[in-house]
Order: C-alpha cells, then structure tokens, then sequence
C-alpha cells in the first residue's frame, strides 16, 4: 500500500480505531473490495461497492460533499456497525489509491479512472499531517471536541484525548513509511515523563471532570480545565478536532455577536434559536471561557460576545406551540426580552377541509447486522404508509384534523378517515403484513417501528428490497404512490410520459440519443437498451396469451427500474439492435451516415413514438440514401450498359453523401470504365477541384493510362512511377488522375500525404486485406475526402479481409478490428450466428455494390472481349530492355550483312526470346534470364484466376507455348486450384474434355497447336488469351471452344498484352500489316516477311 504524502486515507485514520484500520488494510491486501463505482450528482459524489464476504457481499454507500472549504463524508455499510466499520475505511483508502495512480501513470485501456469531481474531492483533502508525527520520541496528544448533547444548542463541551500511534499502522512495502492512527488516551495512565507540562495538566484536569458516555465512547466534560485560558492554548499548541466529523484541524476565530430567531417546525412550534452572520453550519458550546460558536465550515472557534447568563437564559425559553401562540405573544412584549429577541412569527390560519387523500407508501430498506445477513440477507424491505393531503404530508393516526405548517401559513387539515382506513385495506389485499407480527424475533426493532409499517412475506421469509420488484406493480394498480427512499434499492418507476430522441449529425456520423421523460426528470435508455440487446433473458417474441398491453420493468440503473410497454420495447430493440450490440462504450449511440433510411424509419415509426425536434426531423427528410440518376458523361468513349448506368448512379449517389464504397462487381463487368464515367461527370460538372489518386498492382498501371486516355480523354492522367518519379511530385496539382502502384505507396507516403486529394480509388483492393500491410497503412494516411475500393473478392479466406478493406475507405464503420472480430467474424464463422450475418447485411448494404455475371446476363452480350495491359517492372522490365537493345544490334548487323529479306529467322528469333520474356523469363534460355524471378503476367494471371474460381467461372487459358502452359499449373499446384492441361503431348483429349464439361476442375490450361480448333467446351464461361496472336480468325476460333452453340452463358474474353513491348508493337501491326504480324505470330518462314526499316524501328526501338 503506497503511502507517499499526507492524504484524506491518512487524516480519516486520525479518528478511526487502530483495530479497525488493521482489518481494513487487510481487507484490501485480499482485495475483497469489488464493484466500485462513483456517480457524481450536482455537487456531491455517490461511491458504491461490495465487500466480498459468504454467504453475501456487504453493500457499502459513501456520500462525497463539500461545503465552503470543509469535507463531509456519510457512509452507509449493510453490517450495520455503528461508528465507522472497517468496510467504510477500506473504500476511503482505496479511493485515495486510485487517485495516487492517476497521478503518476496513466490508467490502461480497461480501467476507468476516476471523475474529475471524485478526484477533486480527494485533492481538496490533502493536508500536511501534524509534523511532530516525524519526529523521535513520544507520539503528541490529539483532543477531540463535542458537545455533551448534541440535540440541544449550548450544551456543555466535552473533550476526548486521543493519541497517534504511529506503530499500529500497517507498514506500506514501496515507501517504508507507516500510516498513523489514533488511539484513545486514558487521562489517568497519565505520565510525566511521557507528555509535555501543558498537555500533563490537561488530561489531568480532565480527568477530574464528570463523564459522559457518546456512541459507546468515554468523553470529559472541560469544565474543570483552570485556568478558563488554557482552552485557547489546548487549541493554539495542539491538535484538536471537532468529533469524528471533520478532518480539518480547529484554529481561533474572531470573536462573534449572537443573532436571534424563530425557528418553525412542520407542525407550526416555534424555537428560538441562535446564529451568527455569514456562518452556514455551527454549533453553539459552553465552556469554561464562556459560550463558544464552532463554525464547521471553517474549522473555527469564536468566542461569543454576548453576555453569558443572557445566552443561558435565552436557551431556556421553551417552544411555542400554535395554540400557545397569541397568549405568548402578548406576555412576550411586556418582558425585557422584547429589545432583545424578535418575537415569534404570527401565523395565519387556514382551514384545508375537502383534501381527499393520496395513499403514499414510502419504501424503505431496514438494514440487518451482520451476524443476521446469512439467514435474512443484508437489508429487509419495509413499506411505510402516509397521506397527502394536498401539499401536506400526514402520518396515519388519530384525531378529526391535524395540522402542518407551509409557507407562513398554519394549515388545519380534516382528515378522511373512510379513505384512509380503505387505503390500509387495500395494502393487505396487496398481500403485505403488519411489520410489527412479523418481524423477526432476534433483530432489534428499527427506529419509529410501528403501526402501518409492512413487511412482505415471500415463501415464509421476510422480503429483501430486490425482492419486492414483483408486487410493485400491483402497489402501483392499487392506487399508492409509491416513494423510494435511499436506503431501498430498488425503484421502479411509472410508464414514461413520452419517449424522446435527440440527434447530431456529424460529417459521416449520426449521433443519437433516446430517453424517456417520467416526473419530468428526462432519463436516458441508451445503456439499459445495450444491456437489454445481449439479453439472453429478454422476451424478445410475444409469448403465448401474453397480453397486448404486457409491460416490462428495464433497470435503468443499479437502483431504478422503469415500466415501459413490452411491444414498443420490442420494436425499439429491433430497429437498434444491430448498433446496440456492437457498441461497447457508454454514451451516445454512433449511427453511420448511411443507415440513414434505417434512421427515418426509426424516428418515423408509429409502434415507437419517438419525439424529435421538427426542425431535426425535417432535416432527417432532406438527407437520403436513394440513388438519384446520372445522365453518363458527354463524348465517353464507350455506350455503358444498364447495370453500368445503376453503377454510376451508385458512384454518384456515394458523391453526394460524401461517404466511401466497395464496387465489388464480378471481374469483366466493367468496374474500370464505370469509374471513369464517374470521374468524367464529376470533371464536367465542376466537382473535380483537387486530383484523384488511384492506386492499383504494378502490373496495371499501363492498363489504366490507355483505358482513360481511350474513354475520357479530358482527364489528364499522371503515373507516379520509376526512378525518375521524384520530380513528378511538384507536378501533382497540375492533373486530374495520379496513378500509383501498391509497392510504392508506403514509399511515397511522405510525398503523397501532404496532398489533399478529392477521392481515392483502390483497385484490386485486396491487396489491402492484411490491415498491418505496409500499403494498407499507408492507404490510411493519406488525406482524402472521399476514397473507393475496386475488387471483385472483397471476401477471400475470412471476414476480416472485408472489415480491412471497408474501414481502409470508410473509417469506423464496423468498428475496431477487435470489435469487428468479437461482434461479427466469430459469432459469424465459428458459429454461424444467422441473425448477426442478416445484421451485418444489412449494415453494409448501402456500401457494397456487388453484381454477379449472373446477375446481369440480359444486359451482357454473348461475347465481351477485354484487353488487359500489364506493365513490366523491377528485373523482369530490365531484362527485356536489354535484351531488346542487344536483339536489335543482331538484327541490324544481320540486315546490313544480308539484307531485308535474307534476314527473317534473326528477326523471329529475336522477337521469339522478348516475346518469351513478357512471359515469364524462364522460357529464354540465356543465363541473363534465369536469375530473373519475377514474371508480371504470370502473377496477374495467378490474381485473375483466384478471383475467378472464387465467382464460380470456369476458365480457359491458351498459350502457344507449352512450356508456359508447364509454369502456369506448377504455380496452379502451389495455389491449390484443381486444373487440366492439355499439349500436344496430350494422348487422351476426349477424357479431359469430358472431365471438364463434367465440371471436374474450373481452369483448363489448352496449347494453341493441340485444342484450337476441334474442341467442344461450352462449360467454359471465360476465355484467357495468355500470349497475343495475330490472327483475329485464329483467335476466334480458340474463343469458340467455349462460345459456340450449347452454350447458354455470356463468355468474357481476356487478353493479356505486356505494355510497350513488343506484344503491344505486334498488335498494332495486325491492323497495317496482317502478313507481316501473321509470320512473326505464328512462326512464319523469311520467305513470306516483307518489312522495312520503320518496321524494324516500331519493333525494337525503345519504348
């Protein structure tokens, strides 16, 4: 236990028992303190907590508050000890622990540390110890003041010494200090060796004084002390404090004048009472220097100027009750305290003759001693009955009126006895019992026991508080108001007088609160409603005959209960359920800007009822998530489909409410020229103030340039790219598309950051489903108003590569990754929790765009043919810029040597080996190529075909070299995807193909030479066109393995073309120069090649 400083634990032992500060420190050491919690209320602080003890835990209540610079704390404990237990003292200590960690470390992710008022609290505590504590030698004496009777002003002052014992303190092993205690003093052990002269003379005329007996402690009455002056030095040269009140130590006062007035009790007696100008809480002492005021607040002792025997006197004159009033008044003026006392206040008389009476049973919970606990648990709850009578509250009993004071006025209240006596029937009927037949024999009866008081028997024992949570209902039905006092922990309140909502909307956020208002106190439901939707408990279907009008009690919070109509409850659950379990922080409940249709329908809803501000609703109204129509953008460069038309719709409609998306259409639908119609209108409508960075596989940079250069050719485009790239940067503001790659976002984060960009795409996103991956962390530093992922799996293994990829474009809107994983992914995965899936659904619905070939196979055509650009880089790239340079020397010298047309198997050659290298390297045999690993089209063939097994499409993949064919099921192998192959090797082609139409395996590698013609292979849906062919015939042919009659589904067409390489040049020529394209393609002789220096320049030259 660390004990660094003086602290509010340290002067609270000042008037704490040594014994129980041992069994209190022990307790902590055990940790048997549990469930603390602090609630701040206006300006004081409510502590709960449990004492872990068997058969059950002792219920601990603190009360924090402060007046002027004076700290008070009220404790209520359920072992019912009657000075401070040791249960009371632990939670002080603990309290003060916690404030100590504050200080010095800050609390981890699961701990909640305290309120700043709690911890305020505790600071304003912290005064220096007595510094004598210090010092070597005997311990100094502490004298305690009170008064003899507390209930009656100027009574006698008593004192009692104590002394610090620093040695009964539990040593703390981090400090080695000890804490000190008080323990009590005996003035007749005195001794002279062991106190100063001043304190011997004390304690020894105390002793000579009479004794009292106060809360089973001795104290000394100080009328013997002599001289009269030693009270003052008891104060100046000593530690004294006022009871076991305060911490604060006494000090003199300036000296004080008493005022005078009548103080006036609910039933109209008249006290006369003393007070003192500016002083909010005193008490008045006699003592051997005359009457003395001790002002709590300060800690002060101020001698009283008034004359003694006046004072005395003064205190002597009896209450005046109202029927003594007048004769009093009149007697009054002609004595000589007239000048000096104001006279008692007339009072003016009213007859309250036709008040019917309000039944009221006030709740109360009798605490049981500790040793009654195991039988009868820690509290009993006890029903009190009462009336009001108007304004007025009345205690059943007898007499035809009775009477109550209010405001200056003296009320004469006719009771109705009828009502009255039909009240204390119907709460028999109610099934509860007189308190006084059936209170347990062997506890002591509680304070004010007596007729109409009720206990309620259940099962033959006498009900605990949480027990009568059951007839409170009934009570209520009956006609009783019902009022809880603080020592009865369970209220249920009344049906609510409306259900409200409160609404804030924040950039992509709503943030949402619902609450009930009952006796105008407006109460939130958020946290009892997060409770209640992990409830396994809750009825959340209607039983059988249950009753249209069932109501359901819902703890509001550790003491209060509120009635609320189960079917409305019901249809309030549901509507937030999907949000409510998912959020695991207290406040408001945090709604995604696109659940706002689900938010209309909440605050609209009739089974609800929910109050809102109209002018919030109307704004509510004005936001939508419905799709309005884009009209394509002017001159674009391809006709868009209809499924495309909805796509840009979707684009635009993610614009507008300024949210981030997936567009997860099967591969081939056309999700690149979608988004380019959305940049183009966005372009030509204005809204493209700032660029937009796409990122996308290395291999796909080229593709992309072509693609908008071809279909929106006024977006300028710049590719941030190769080594000279460094200079780009400056030039970023200048162009409408930045096109990055996945490799070199993490290294140009710090470049690219300090851009503000208007949107940011991702293509094939999944390469962001790792979220610790370099670019997935560098994908979120990037400063963009709006982004968008492009993939057609944005679900490949598990759920968590979704979660990655929606937060990497909408940030917070599943949740953490933990979160996602506890509320989503394992309820979803391990257990196939259905209602969480349909939940999960639903909440990214508006966020996903998904269409499946499938889906929209109307709006496809038979055949859709797509060239796929890749882009070399890295070894690979370099590689065949060498080859290329050293190639082309050959076939110059060859064509200087032996001229144009002796020069074609040069010229094949080389052309064969760059061909080879766009590739995969491994196919030229030069010892250059074989330390080259990377292959780009190979690796963009692997990400294609694991996409498209994942959508279901069966594949076919043509090469004309079968030593590729070899290298694309060595890589299928490692991948695990089941495939045929078929060369011209192949033996048995009619097996295989039966085994592919039968579905046996989705990819079917084929050799231009073996399966191009003469195959019937309508199963395939996709066609992969792995090396160019000149031929469109030839092409077209292998297509029609799959496109041909029998086949009864769209078949889309891939072809694979390295950019600037040769694959490129070769294409270009099929166009000018057939014959030309058709020999160097398909292996033709030099007898058939005519070119010319400009061919020979468009093939080899650099790019």
């Amino acid at each position: 236990m660390r004990i660094e400083h003086a602290s509010v634990r340290d002067r609270l032992l000042l008037f704490v028992p040594g014994d129980t500060l041992r069994l209190a420190e022990t307790g902590l050491a055990q940790g048997r303190i549990e469930n603390l919690n602090a609630i701040e209320r206006q300006n004081r602080i409510l502590v709960e907590a449990d004492w872990r003890f068997d058969p059950k835990p002792i219920h601990l209540r603190l009360e924090l508050s402060e007046w002027l610079d004076h700290a008070q704390i009220r404790g209520q404990c359920s072992c019912q000890q009657r000075s401070p237990c040791e249960h009371l003292v632990a939670v002080v200590m603990l309290l003060e622990n916690e404030s100590e960690a504050t200080d010095l470390e800050p609390h981890p992710a699961e701990s909640k540390p305290m309120s700043p008022a709690l911890k305020a609290w505790i600071e304003n505590q912290k005064q220096p110890l007595p510094s004598a504590l210090a010092d070597a030698g005997p311990a100094p004496l502490v004298f305690l003041w009170a008064m003899e009777d507390s209930n009656q002003p100027g009574s006698e002052l008593v004192i009692e010494p104590a002394r610090f014992d620093a040695h009964a303190g539990k040593t703390s092993p981090e400090s080695g200090r000890t804490a000190p205690v008080l323990s009590r003093f005996n003035p007749a052990e005195a001794k002279v060796e062991d106190l100063p002269e001043h304190e011997l003379n004390w304690v020894s005329q105390l002793a000579l004084g009479r004794t009292v007996i106060r809360r089973h402690e001795q104290w000394y009455v100080a009328s013997k002390l002599r001289p009269a002056e030693s009270l003052w030095q008891m104060l100046e040269r000593s530690h004294c404090y006022f009871e076991r009140l305060s911490p604060k130590r006494l000090h003199p006062g300036e000296p004080c004048t008493l005022g005078w007035y009548w103080q006036i009790d609910e039933f109209g007696v008249q006290r006369l009472s003393a007070q003192v100008a500016g002083v909010e809480r005193m008490r008045l002492l006699k003592t051997v220097v005359g009457y003395v005021v001790i002002d709590i607040g300060r800690a002060e002792v101020r001698s009283v100027l008034s004359d003694g025997s006046d004072i005395a006197r003064l205190l002597e004159t009896p209450t005046v009750s109202p029927d003594e009033l007048d004769a009093f008044l009149e007697a009054f003026a002609h004595t000589d305290l007239a000048g000096k006392v104001p006279a008692p206040r007339s009072l003016r008389i009213e007859a309250a003759r036709d008040l019917e009476p309000e039944a009221v049973l006030r709740l109360i919970g009798v605490p049981v001693p500790a040793w009654g606990q195991a039988k009868l648990g820690n509290k009993l709850g006890m029903a009190v009955l009462e009336f009001n009578y108007g304004p007025h509250r009345v205690e059943p009993g007898f007499g035809v009126e009775t009477e109550r004071y209010r405001d200056g006025v003296l009320y004469r209240i006719a009771r109705n006895y009828a009502l009255e006596e039909a009240a204390a029937e119907r709460v028999q009927e109610a099934g509860l019992k007189d308190a006084i037949t059936i209170w347990p024999r062997q506890l002591p009866e509680p304070d004010s026991f007596g007729d109409f008081h009720y206990l309620l028997e259940l099962n033959y024992h006498i009900a605990t508080p949480e027990q009568w949570v059951s007839v409170i209902p009934r009570l209520e039905e009956l006609g009783f108001l019902l009022e809880y006092d603080p020592s009865f922990p369970n209220q249920v309140l009344p049906l609510a007088e409306d259900w409200w909502a409160e609404i804030e909307h924040r950039e992509a956020w709503f943030e949402l609160k619902i609450g009930v208002t009952i006796h105008n106190e407006r109460i939130d439901l958020l946290p009892a409603l997060k409770r209640l939707a992990v409830d396994p408990q809750f009825p959340r279907k209607a039983r059988e005959r249950e009753p249209i009008d069932a109501e359901y009690l819902v703890p509001i919070d550790a003491h209060r209960r509120v009635r609320m109509p189960l079917n409305r409850l019901r249809h309030l659950l549901e509507s937030l359920r999907a949000s409510l379990v998912e959020e695991d922080d207290v406040g408001d409940l945090r709604l995604h800007r696109s659940e706002i249709n689900n938010l209309k329908e909440l605050v609209d809803s009739e089974e609800i009822g929910l109050k809102l501000d109209p002018k919030r609703r109307a704004q509510l109204r004005e936001l939508s998530m419905t799709r309005k129509p884009v009209a394509p953008p002017e001159h674009f460069g391809a006709e868009l489909r209809n499924y495309q038309l909805d796509g840009l719709n979707w684009l635009g409609f993610l614009g507008e409410a300024g949210i981030g998306g997936i567009l997860a259409d099967d591969m081939g639908l056309g999700k690149t020229v979608q988004v380019l119609a959305h940049l183009a209108v966005e372009k030509q409508a204005g809204r493209l103030t700032k660029p937009v960075l796409i990122v996308v596989p290395t291999s796909l940079l080229g593709n992309w340039f072509r693609e908008a250069q071809r279909l929106a050719p006024e977006l300028n485009v710049l590719i941030l790219h190769g080594p000279d790239r460094e200079s780009d940067f400056r030039r970023i503001r200048q162009f409408d598309l930045i096109l990055s790659s996945y490799p070199l976002l993490p290294r140009d984060i710090d470049h690219l950051q300090r851009e503000k960009f208007a949107l940011l795409v991702l293509d094939e996103a999944q390469a962001i489903k790792n979220p610790r991956a370099l670019a997935a962390k560098a994908v979120r530093d990037l400063n963009c108003a709006r982004r968008l992922a492009m993939t057609g799996t944005p679900l490949e293994n598990h759920l968590g590569e979704l979660w990655a990829i929606l937060d990497a474009v909408e940030p917070g809107v599943l949740g953490g990754e933990r979160h996602f994983l506890k509320h989503y992914r394992q309820p979803i995965e391990k257990f196939a929790d259905a209602d969480q899936q349909e939940r999960l659904n639903r909440r990214v619905a508006p966020l996903i765009l998904r269409r499946r070939k499938e889906d929209v196979a109307r709006d496809l055509p038979a055949k859709t043919t797509q060239i796929q650009t890749i882009t070399l880089d890295g070894d690979q790239k370099a590689l065949y810029e060498s080859l290329r340079a050293r190639e082309y020397l050959r076939v110059r010298e060859a064509v200087g040597a032996k001229g144009m047309g002796q020069s074609g198997v040069v010229v094949l050659d080389a052309l064969l080996k760059l061909r080879q290298v766009c590739c995969d390297p491994r196919l030229v045999k030069l010892e250059a190529a074989q330390s080259v690993l990377e292959s780009a089209k190979l690796e963009h063939l692997s990400d294609m075909l694991e996409q498209l097994v994942q959508e279901g499409r069966r594949v076919l993949v043509f090469s004309q070299f079968a030593e590729m064919l070899a290298l694309i099921s060595e890589l299928l192998t490692s991948m695990g995807l089941t495939h045929l192959m078929l060369t011209g090797q192949t033996q048995n082609r009619t097996e295989l193909v039966d085994r592919f139409q039968a579905g046996e395996a989705p990819i079917f590698l084929i050799s231009l030479k073996a399966g191009g013609v003469g195959l019937n292979l309508t199963a395939a849906d996709t066609v992969i066109h792995y090396d160019p062919w000149w031929n469109p015939a030839a092409e077209d042919q292998a297509t029609d393995r799959a496109h041909r009659i029998g086949q009864d589904k769209p078949v889309f067409v891939y072809k694979l073309i390295c950019a600037s390489t040769v694959e490129e040049r070769i294409q270009t020529l099929q166009a000018r120069k057939a014959e030309l394209a058709a020999a160097l393609l398909e292996g033709g002789t030099s007898s058939v090649l005519r070119f010319d220096e400009e061919d020979l320049e468009e093939l080899f030259g650099p790019g």
